[in-house]
C-alpha cells in the first residue's frame, strides 16, 4: 500500500440515473444520489398501481432522514440475532461500538418497514396489488475517513464492485430464482421476478449489512434488475473498463446515464436504474 493514502483522503465521484424503460408505463425504481453524506440507494418498488413508486421512494426519504436529521441516541441495542445477519471482514468488529453507523442504518431499515408495513396493513381494499406494496433497497455508505464502505442490501437490486478491472457481484439476490440457483437447480426453474425479501410486505425485515474496504481506483455499482437482468456482467465490466481507463474520469457525470441507455437499447423490459460510484 501506498504510504501516502494514509495521509491523503480520498475523493468520491458518481452518477446516477433511473429511467422507466422501454416498455413499463411508470417508473416504480426510485434511487439516492446523497454526495454530501456519501449515501446511495437503488430501491425498486413492487405493487403496481402507483404503490411500488410510493414504497420505494418513501423508504428512501425515511432511511435518508433518520439517518442525517434525526437525534438516534434513544435507538436500542442490536440483538445478537440482528447483529448476525452481519458480515465483517474483521469479525472483532462484529457488535463493537466502532463502526455506529451500522446500527443506526439497521434501524432506519426497521423504521421504513414498519412505515410501509402499517400502510399495507390500514389500506382498505379489495385490490391485492395496491395493497401488497413494497420494495427492495440496496446501496452503499462510505465511510471516508476509515476508509470504509457498509454495503446493505434488501431483495434483488444489486451491488457491484469492479477492482483490478475485475468485476465482482458483493451483494446477495433475495429471489426464487436465486434460492433454486443455491439449492442445485432442483425442480422447475422458477421466474425471475419473484423476491424473497423486500421492505413492506412483513412485519420484520432481514437485510445483510456488509463492512468491507474501500480502495482508490475501486468502482461500485449499485442496479435494479432492470438493469442487471438485460445486461450481462462481462457487459457491464467491459463497460466500466472503458470509462475508468481515464483517469481523470472527466465525463463521469454520464457514466450512468450511458449504462442505462446499454439497458434499454437491449430491450428496456423493465424500469432500469444505475448508481455509479468512483474511489479516487
Amino acid at each position: 500500500m501506498n504510504i501516502f493514502s494514509f495521509f491523503f483522503p480520498i475523493k468520491i465521484k458518481s452518477s446516477a440515473k433511473t429511467d422507466r424503460g422501454k416498455k413499463r408505463e411508470q417508473n416504480e425504481d426510485s434511487i439516492l444520489e446523497d454526495t454530501k453524506n456519501h449515501f446511495y440507494v437503488v430501491a425498486d418498488g413492487i405493487g403496481g398501481h402507483g404503490r411500488g413508486d410510493y414504497a420505494s421512494s418513501q423508504s428512501i426519504k425515511i432511511v435518508e432522514e433518520y439517518l442525517f436529521n434525526s437525534d438516534t441516541s434513544s435507538q436500542t441495542e442490536m440483538t445478537s440475532d440482528q447483529i448476525s445477519q452481519i458480515n465483517f471482514e474483521n469479525a472483532a468488529d462484529i457488535g463493537s461500538n466502532k463502526y455506529p453507523q451500522i446500527k443506526t442504518l439497521f434501524h432506519g431499515l426497521n423504521l421504513a418497514n414498519q412505515k410501509i408495513y402499517s400502510e399495507n396493513q390500514n389500506t382498505k381494499t379489495d385490490d391485492e396489488k395496491k395493497r401488497g406494496m413494497g420494495t427492495t433497497f440496496s446501496g452503499c455508505w462510505f465511510l471516508e475517513k476509515q476508509k470504509k464502505v457498509i454495503l446493505f442490501n434488501i431483495g434483488d437490486s444489486r451491488i457491484y464492485l469492479l477492482r483490478n478491472s475485475k468485476l465482482i457481484q458483493r451483494s446477495h439476490d433475495h429471489s426464487m430464482l436465486q434460492h433454486w440457483i443455491d439449492n442445485g437447480k432442483q425442480g422447475k426453474k422458477p421466474a425471475s421476478n419473484i423476491i424473497l425479501r423486500a421492505i413492506g410486505p412483513c412485519e420484520e425485515i432481514e437485510v445483510d449489512i456488509e463492512l468491507a474496504d474501500i480502495k482508490r481506483g475501486d468502482t461500485w455499482l449499485i442496479c435494479s434488475d432492470g438493469l442487471h437482468g438485460m445486461l450481462k456482467n462481462k457487459t457491464i465490466e467491459e463497460f466500466i473498463n472503458q470509462r475508468v481507463s481515464d483517469k481523470s474520469l472527466s465525463n463521469h457525470a454520464n457514466y450512468a446515464n450511458r449504462l442505462v441507455d446499454k439497458a434499454n437499447y437491449a430491450g428496456g423490459l423493465d424500469n432500469v436504474s444505475a448508481v455509479i460510484i468512483h474511489i479516487m
